[in-house]
């Protein structure tokens, strides 16, 4: 007795509605016999609903009486033997997978082939023609894996849809004797300006760890989409997955690199590298090369060979990541490793928590089956778990599919409007207007920054601020606070060392700060303190090389005396990039340095005689031109 576990079967089943051609049919038979052979085997068949035959019969291995089986269904009813019915319309609206393979423009048009696939003697697992067939079913069989995936995990199958066209089918052996026209998925070729000997740069690589440009074949193959056109026009947005075709495995450990005439000493797997990048605004690209594209089936009858295929390699072939020592090993590594890159798969729940340089944490209490609307966690909790000396990166994935990334969970926290004083019951007040959603907080290109109108110079004494130096051009690029010991701390981005990257704005001004002077009003944010508070600093957003797109004032009660820890707060702080708490994708100075206060000694000496230069007080609005009073007041 056959028992399907993944569709309803039997006469009197409901009809299973699809939406892709290729499905993972899996069951058992309970006879004693099926139950007993580890080499028994199944027959698939595929009929329309007036009993003609849709695809050839299939063969499938069964053991101790478990099977799986993929099946490829066209479009209306199918009458699946063993199995049950399926309608498998193609849903036009969601955008498709395009395929690609990028061909250098002087190719040889093969790929590697082991002996054991004959490739010495035949060009049948080797040539474009085998390379298109592979590629084909690959792609059927990621998308028959993505929706049992999904189906397993309670969301029905879902899948994505690839771009088909009308075509000789070559999904089955019957193609080489019978040519038929079906629908198929349509696999663009794509010639590059590129030679193969460019492609094969040892310093294009991948493999090769010194090498200086490991990431530009994801960069040649993005051009050559858009300089071939359509479909793969920006305003597309396309999703595609390429296939270097030039890929190779250089056994003599000989490859030349066309940029330095030297020679790598160590084998390595040319033109091959296993990159993605998503764009929602333009190109998605998933890229992998051909060097395993060799152990793929080309046909459906192919499959369960190709998946079972002990077989060594042997040493004519890339090894890839030391994972491929058999043939199976090889299709599989091959086609998953290359799915990764694509990412075609999603809608998959889970909130990760990932300290920077720390192992991924992830919550178990998240599934698929069993989804949270909501989920919190305390300031208290976070802090206990992972500390807060390293940046705590959070992924969120809900269950469309949809993606919240947050680089550093504990900028957030600069968001609060309300700072309670640690030891007091005194609240420190934060107001700002922002040109940026709320979403994009902590993000990979910002730099969150505080500065205060006190702060403590190199012996931790605190000094006041003295001067300001407002950088404004077509817009407010931000700010430098000078103070009593001659340092500065810009409103804006910090670099290494105290080498702080320049501000621009060619309509900069300099404000005096004279003592017992309180600011008012900051007319950039409409920044008024609250009724009998007063500002003590400033804090915003701005990009990571410039231009500041929050601005906003830290007031404190007006006649209450503040405690010098005020202006030890973490999250009124500015400091330079190589301090902990920064963002480690920032950092460019050694990452053996430590982190260190706002400035050094010696960068104290070197402010201080910069800001006694031409930037004396004498040369600093102080009010008492009517003139110049007028121009400051929308400012500060």
């Amino acid at each position: 007795m056959l028992q399907v576990d993944n569709f309803p079967a039997g006469d009197g089943a409901e009809v299973t509605e699809v939406y892709q051609r290729c499905i993972l049919v899996s069951g058992r038979c309970s006879t004693s016999l099926a139950l007993e052979q580890d080499e028994g085997y199944i027959r698939v068949e595929t009929n329309d609903d007036s009993d003609q035959t849709l695809f050839p019969e299939q063969r499938w291995p069964m053991c101790r009486g478990h099977f799986k089986a993929l099946v490829l269904l066209s479009p209306g009813i199918n009458k699946i033997i063993i199995t049950s019915g399926e309608d498998a319309p193609c849903r036009l609206e969601t955008p498709p997978l395009h395929l690609a393979i990028l061909i250098a423009k002087d190719s040889p048009l093969l790929i590697d082939c082991p002996p054991a696939k004959l490739g010495s003697l035949s060009s049948a697992h080797s040539s474009l023609d085998a390379a298109i067939s592979k590629f084909r079913m690959t792609a059927y069989m990621w998308q028959a894996l993505t929706a049992e995936d999904l189906r397993a995990k309670g969301l029905g199958r879902r899948s994505f849809r690839l771009e088909e066209e009308w075509n000789t089918d070559t999904l089955s052996q019957r193609s080489l004797y019978v040519p038929t026209a079906s629908m198929v998925p349509k696999v663009h070729l794509i010639r590059t300006e590129r030679t193969v000997a460019e492609l094969r740069d040892a310093q294009l690589a991948q493999q090769n760890p010194h090498a200086r440009q490991a990431n530009e074949l994801h960069r040649i193959f993005s051009d050559a989409l858009l300089a071939h056109g359509p479909p793969f026009t920006t305003h597309n947005r396309p999703i595609v997955a390429g296939l270097i075709l030039d890929s190779h495995y250089d056994l003599t450990g000989n490859s030349t690199s066309s940029s330095t005439n030297s020679s790598t000493s160590k084998p390595y797997i040319l033109a091959h590298a296993a990159l993605g990048s998503h764009n929602p605004a333009g190109l998605s690209l998933g890229i992998f090369g051909s060097h395993l594209t060799y152990a793929w089936p080309r046909f459906l009858e192919e499959v369960p060979a190709c998946l079972l295929d002990a077989t060594p390699p042997g040493d004519t072939v890339g090894n890839d990541n030391g994972e491929c020592n058999t043939m199976w090993q090889a299709c599989a590594v091959g086609q998953g490793a290359f799915l990764h890159e694509v990412r075609c798969d999603a809608g998959i729940v889970q909130v990760v928590f990932s300290p920077k340089g720390g192992k991924k944490e992830k919550d178990d209490t998240l599934s698929i089956a069993n989804p949270l609307n909501s989920l919190s966690y305390s300031r208290m909790d976070l802090v206990k778990q992972f500390g807060t000396k390293r940046p705590l990166a959070l992924e969120v994935t809900a269950m469309n599919g949809k993606q919240c990334s947050i680089a550093n969970v504990w900028e957030l926290f600069r968001t609060r409007t309300v700072i309670r004083v640690p030891g007091t019951n005194i609240r420190l007040m934060k107001q700002s207007v922002s040109s940026r959603p709320d979403t994009d907080w902590g993000d990979e290109d910002s730099w969150a920054w505080g500065v205060m109108l006190k702060k403590r110079d190199s012996k931790g004494k605190l000094v006041a601020a003295t001067k300001i130096d407002i950088r404004v051009g077509c817009a407010l690029d931000g700010a430098e606070v000078y103070y009593e010991d001659g340092t500065k701390i810009p409103c804006g981005p910090r670099g290494p060392d105290g080498q702080d990257p320049g501000m621009g704005g060619h309509q900069a001004r300099k404000l005096a700060i004279p003592r017992d002077v309180e600011i008012s009003k900051v007319a950039v944010t409409e920044g008024v303190p609250p009724k009998d508070h007063r500002i003590i600093g400033f804090f915003g957003t701005s990009g990571r090389w410039g231009m500041c797109y929050e601005f906003g004032i830290v007031t404190a009660p007006r006649n209450t005396v503040l405690s010098d820890s005020v202006y030890d707060l973490e999250e009124l702080q500015n400091k330079p990039e190589q301090a902990g708490h920064r963002n480690k994708k920032r950092r460019v100075s050694d990452p053996e340095s430590d982190g260190d206060d706002d400035t050094s000694d010696d960068e104290c000496k070197n402010a201080e005689e910069y800001c006694t230069s031409e930037d004396e007080d004498g040369n600093y609005d102080d009010g008492s031109d009517p003139e110049l009073e007028a121009v400051y007041q929308g400012l500060l």
